[in-house]
């Protein structure tokens, strides 16, 4: 049986690029003796590893053969631009990494393969031109939105959650009194998880009702590494409402499913990138206007957005307002990062 080995080498002797470059090598084939050959690829393309099922794109596919091959050493070249995000991130659930793959296929014979792995960082001198997919472009990313809606609070959620929670309730005492240890068990987690979400939403609904609208306006779209966040802040309770404090945080998440069915399972990682005050102790009258603004900023060498089929990574805006005699309101924004 014909011998056939494959290696791919790199022209400039380096595995180190940026978006935007054009990766340029070729693929060496040796054979020992005449063997045919259905079909020779190389493939460009990046796969996920680490804490999540693996996933992979990206994928540009060149077909350099078919046919015969002769005894002796053949070279077939190639080159791939790199012309897409995602760069490469190695963090704590996720890791992502480029390849060059090639492979031969030889009838009823093991195909031969051969695999470089590339490193490919981001472009300065060109942020903000390549987007990962379809991550950037979601509806739903807006500069200017309303975080709190209804001046008399919104109680609809724990109204919803309430019947199922006093069903749960009533299960979990009736389980106690028939001595069924599990039936009680399983219906006091329920009643523990409902009665949380009816609390939560009680006290959102008691601190939506005296903030009424909360409009927060960001700066930008979309963002790039080394940008700064700016948030504008308005106000217009239809009370008088006693402000301690209002912070905001930049956060960056990294979300890894591992497994499927019964045994899937979601690893995250929640990291603090930045955070700001907003404003301080401050009163604000009936009908009045609170305007304050803040900033937090991106890191230079911040990964971009990225979301495949088991691992993503976002980026979360957080503001927290902290009200006196009344529940704190908190939410959330995801805001788009490009490569």
């Amino acid at each position: 049986m014909a011998k056939c080995q494959l290696e791919i080498k790199l022209l400039n002797d380096t595995r180190e690029y940026q978006l935007g470059d054009t990766i340029q090598g070729y693929l060496e084939v040796t054979v020992d003796s005449v063997c045919d050959c259905k079909e020779i690829t190389i493939d460009r393309y990046w796969r996920t590893h680490g804490k999540g099922n693996r996933d992979s794109g990206g994928h540009h596919i060149l077909a350099v053969y078919h046919g015969q091959l002769n005894p002796g050493i053949h070279r077939f070249d190639f080159e791939f631009k790199l012309d897409q995000a995602p760069i490469t991130y190695h963090g704590d659930k996720l890791n992502i990494d480029w390849y060059i793959k090639a492979r031969a296929d030889i009838p009823w014979a093991i195909d031969p393969k051969a695999e470089v792995d590339l490193i490919v960082r981001a472009n300065p001198s060109q942020r903000g031109s390549f987007s990962f997919s379809d991550v950037d472009k979601r509806n739903g990313y807006h500069k200017s939105f309303v975080i709190a809606g209804k001046v008399k609070g919104n109680f609809t959620a724990p109204l919803i959650v309430s019947p199922f929670f006093i069903i749960a309730l009533i299960f979990t005492f009736a389980g106690i009194s028939q001595s069924n240890g599990s039936m009680a068990m399983v219906a006091g987690v329920f009643s523990f998880f409902l009665g949380s979400m009816v609390i939560s939403g009680i006290k959102r609904g008691i601190a939506q009702g005296r903030l009424g609208d909360v409009k927060c306006q960001l700066n930008k779209d979309t963002y790039v590494a080394g940008d700064s966040v700016e948030l504008a802040l308005t106000l217009s309770p239809p009370k008088k409402v006693e402000l301690n404090r209002v912070t905001m945080k930049l956060t960056r998440t990294e979300t890894a499913v591992s497994g499927s069915g019964t045994n899937r399972r979601t690893h995250t990682k929640v990291e603090v990138i930045d955070n700001a005050v907003v404003s301080e102790a401050a009163v604000i009258t009936p009908g009045g206007y609170f305007n304050r603004s803040a900033v937090v900023q991106m890191p230079y060498d911040a990964m971009h957005s990225f979301a495949s089929n088991n691992n993503h990574i976002t980026w979360h805006l957080n503001i927290s307002l902290d009200i006196a005699k009344c529940p704190d309101w908190d939410t959330g924004y995801t805001i788009p990062v490009l490569a």
